[in-house]
């Protein structure tokens, strides 16, 4: 439905809002992992419609199912896109009822699984949802609608920016060309049913819910251009400006990796990283297996979840009530290791943390201490960071 300059140029402002966005460069996470599913639904959903073959629907409802299992936020952005396209292509009744039934009974195949999992379970995976975002006060709660509209904008600001930039003089045309206006509909109705969707499950949303909706901005910046502009040589601009903004990031970016990499240690972040592989490490050779769960002081459960080639599942500090993701009776059974230290560089361990993981977990098998040099860029100094590592014997009560 655009042209290929179009098209490029849209790609280039997807781009610029992923790399400038909340997740920075879309690091691994499940909004990196929705992405090909969702771009194969896509597919081939414009391939049962185009060509009115039904098996293509079966595989577009596979796709919607592997990204669903990947972030629950499919269940928002796919019919929103099925939804407009259909539209958009307006195919005929049965072909559209029997593709839709298809689709269905494809998604169903993948997600009835985890469906009667989390039934039986009590839907873990909904609990820290309404933990961390529960309803407050009517007016922070409207406050709370507020900033993630404002967050979803100020991370959309580069690319709108450049948007606005190649617009500036741009000749205009004889004959205006019309718009099909799909990206924008993708974009409003995903933000919209996103919204909707908060309010339904009585939770407050966070701009970060948008990310996933703003992968269309590109595409609806690009619909939105005044018919009267000349769109070929506006994409011919946004490529331009788009593609030296990202270039100067990749030179800022390499500047200040250097000037990292002139540190005489590690800082106090990057060090979490070489935490998490040798508390892996220790626990691996100690008991010849993988990490289960992990705890301690936060973000350090969070940091060894993601960095520990075990990737352990991670609890909330030494709170198991609050750790709704975490099952009671298989972490007392599982592999454990908690890790204390301090929520700032330079800082000693709290004695409340070890103390607290003993009293959960009984006396532990093995504790460790790991130093480690750290320079903190913000006052120039070298020090001493020291971190407490218990460990518990794999099966232990």
């Amino acid at each position: 439905m655009l042209t290929a300059e179009q098209t490029l140029a849209a790609i280039v402002l997807t781009t610029l809002m992923a790399q400038f966005g909340l997740d920075s460069g879309f690091k691994y996470n499940a909004n990196t992992a929705l992405l090909p599913f969702i771009a194969g639904g896509v597919w081939a959903l414009l391939k049962a419609l185009q060509d009115k073959r039904l098996p293509y629907f079966a595989v577009a409802g596979l796709f919607a199912g592997a990204a669903v299992l990947c972030k629950y936020y499919a269940l928002i952005i796919l019919p929103v896109i099925g939804l407009v396209v259909a539209f958009q292509l307006r195919p005929a009744w049965p072909v559209l009822i029997k593709g839709g039934l298809l689709s269905g009974a494809a998604t169903l195949l993948l997600v009835m699984p985890h469906v009667l999992w989390s039934q039986q379970h009590g839907w873990p995976s909904l609990h820290y949802m309404h933990e961390a975002h529960e309803i407050l006060s009517l007016t922070e709660t409207l406050k709370t609608y507020g900033m993630t509209l404002y967050g979803g904008l100020l991370f959309s600001s580069i690319a709108v920016t450049v948007w606005g930039l190649s617009l500036i003089r741009l000749p205009r045309r004889a004959v205006p060309l019309a718009s099909s206006y799909i990206g924008v509909s993708i974009l409003a109705g995903s933000i919209l049913l996103t919204l909707l969707a908060s309010w339904i499950a009585d939770v407050t949303p966070a701009a970060s819910w948008l990310i996933p909706a703003l992968l269309f901005l590109g595409w609806a910046l690009m619909d939105v251009t005044p018919a009267m502009f000349n769109r070929q040589q506006q994409a011919r601009r946004i490529l331009v400006l788009g593609l030296s903004c990202l270039a100067l990031s990749l030179v800022v970016a390499a500047g200040l990796e250097l000037r990292q990499s002139a540190y005489p240690a590690p800082d106090f972040v990057s060090r979490q990283q070489h935490l998490a592989a040798d508390v892996t490490r220790l626990y691996h050779q100690t008991y010849h297996r993988p990490v289960t769960y992990v705890a301690g002081t936060w973000p350090l459960p969070y940091a060894m979840a993601f960095y520990s080639p075990d990737h352990p599942a991670g609890l909330n500090a030494l709170d198991l009530a609050t750790s709704y993701w975490i099952d009671p009776a298989a972490l007392r059974h599982g592999n454990r290791a908690v890790i204390c230290g301090s929520e700032r560089v330079f800082k000693e361990p709290e004695p409340s943390c070890c103390k607290q993981a003993e009293a959960l977990f009984g006396a532990p098998d093995k504790k460790v201490l790991q130093s480690y040099s750290v320079y903190d860029p913000k006052t120039k100094r070298l020090g001493t960071q020291n971190y407490h590592v218990l460990f518990w014997r794999p099966g232990r009560l």
